[in-house]
């Protein structure tokens, strides 16, 4: 259906859990992309505890697909129609393994069933020498290499915010999944006058591999709030 989204294309948003709300454009009526009780679930330590207490997922879920609302029409998302967004929370202390878990679940145990995922946590010890981190294809990564082979899944990854060369975070330096870095379009259309948004990381990872793989608007994006309504 072009660039909306087909109706039955569900999208895994592993991140700080979504809010959906019929005032942020995500459980908005004849799309709304809050699934089932099996659509929802988290990694995170402690109670077993669903909702956004962040709102950086309900930010990402709103980018993906929000319809926006009547009285704001113009802040949907890219893909407006589509079906599910799987909610995993995995953000902001999951480990790797729970990741992993997560991303099996999205995919293969959840109502839905991912056809692609979108994931922000990053892991990394951000506090080591330069370069920061002594790897080239994680453990995490080489999870992710191979769900995309087996599954035919889309993997999306955020580079992270480290902001310096060899700073992209797990699992961003998988082969198959695609990392996503930051730009500033400075409110034009024209791309002539973007620049990479200055907390962006930035490979080429150790080893010398390009990464990210591609860059979008990341500055001053009006998208759904926890809170209700549209922000940035």
């Amino acid at each position: 259906n072009g660039f909306t989204g087909p109706g039955w294309y569900d999208v895994g948003v592993l991140d700080t859990g979504i809010t959906f709300r019929s005032d942020n454009g995500l459980d908005v009526l004849p799309y709304s992309h809050k699934g089932s009780a099996n659509d929802n679930k988290t990694w995170v330590g402690g109670p077993p505890d669903i909702s956004d207490e962040n709102g950086h997922g309900t930010a990402v879920a709103g980018i993906i697909a929000s319809t926006g609302t009547q009285q704001s029409p113009q802040y949907k998302g890219v893909a407006p129609t589509i079906h599910v967004l799987i909610n995993g929370k995995v953000a902001p202390n999951a480990t790797e393994s729970n990741i992993m878990l997560a991303i099996e679940w999205a995919i293969t145990q959840s109502d839905a069933k991912a056809e692609s995922i979108n994931l922000s946590q990053g892991t990394g010890n951000t506090n080591n020498a330069f370069p920061p981190y002594n790897y080239s294809n994680s453990v995490l990564a080489k999870y992710v290499d191979f769900t995309v082979d087996t599954l035919d899944v889309p993997f999306v990854k955020s580079a992270g915010n480290e902001g310096f060369v060899g700073g992209v975070t797990k699992p961003g330096d998988a082969y198959n999944g695609i990392a996503v870095g930051n730009v500033d379009d400075r409110g034009t259309i024209t791309t002539s006058d973007d620049t990479i948004w200055s907390t962006s990381s930035r490979g080429p990872l150790p080893g010398g591999r390009h990464k990210p793989n591609l860059v979008a608007p990341g500055k001053a994006i009006k998208t759904s709030s926890r809170n209700g309504g549209f922000s940035d």
